[in-house]
C-alpha cells in the first residue's frame, strides 16, 4: 500500500487543489467539486452516515463523562480528570447491583472505548480504500487517544500501531 501524501479529491484524485472541501457529514474525505461528490455518493453514503452517527454518539457520551456517577453511593465525578488511563475499569455498577438498567451499559467509559474503536475502524476503512496518508494519520490519532484513555488496552490497540507507523513512515 502506497499512501498518497497530499490532500486529494477521492473521486478524481486531483491533488494540491486549493479549494478541496471536506465532506460536511463525516469530515474525513475531500472533494474538488460538487460533481465529484455526487459521483462518489453511492459509494460514500453508507460509511459517511455510519461515521457521522458514531461521532455524534461519542461526542454525547464524552459530555456525560464530565459528571458521571460511578457507583450508587458516590457523587458524580469528571472521569476526564479522575480516570484517564483507566477507562476499562469503569463498568456500570448497575450490571452487578441488580438494579434495573436505565441506560445501556455501553454508555459507561468501558463501553465508550468500544464505540471509539468502531469509529476508528470506519476511518481506517476509508484510509485503506483511498490509500490516504491524511486519513491514516487521523486513524492513528484516534488509536493513540483510545490507548491514552485505557492503558490496560482492552481493545488491543498496541497491536495495530506498528502497521500504521510503518505505513506512515514513522518510527
Amino acid at each position: 500500500m502506497s499512501l498518497q501524501n497530499s490532500k486529494f479529491c477521492v473521486t478524481c484524485h486531483k491533488s494540491n487543489i486549493p479549494d478541496l472541501k471536506l465532506c460536511s457529514k463525516c469530515r474525513v474525505v475531500r472533494y474538488c467539486s460538487r460533481k465529484c461528490q455526487k459521483k462518489d455518493f453511492i459509494l460514500h453514503k453508507q460509511i459517511c452516515e455510519a461515521i457521522d452517527g458514531e461521532l455524534n454518539w461519542i461526542q454525547n457520551l464524552e459530555e456525560t463523562f464530565k459528571s458521571l456517577k460511578i457507583d450508587p453511593s458516590s457523587k458524580p465525578v469528571n472521569v476526564w480528570e479522575t480516570h484517564i488511563g483507566r477507562f476499562s475499569e469503569l463498568t456500570d455498577y448497575r450490571d452487578w447491583s441488580g438494579e434495573d438498567l436505565l441506560t445501556p451499559h455501553d454508555r459507561f467509559p468501558r463501553g465508550y472505548l468500544g464505540w471509539r474503536m468502531t469509529y476508528s475502524y470506519l476511518i481506517w476503512s476509508l484510509a485503506d480504500r483511498y490509500e490516504s496518508y491524511e486519513m491514516t494519520e487521523t486513524y492513528l490519532s484516534h488509536l493513540l487517544e483510545t490507548l491514552r484513555m485505557d492503558a490496560a488496552d482492552v481493545n488491543n490497540v498496541k497491536y495495530r500501531l506498528p502497521l500504521i507507523f510503518l505505513l506512515l513512515g514513522k518510527r
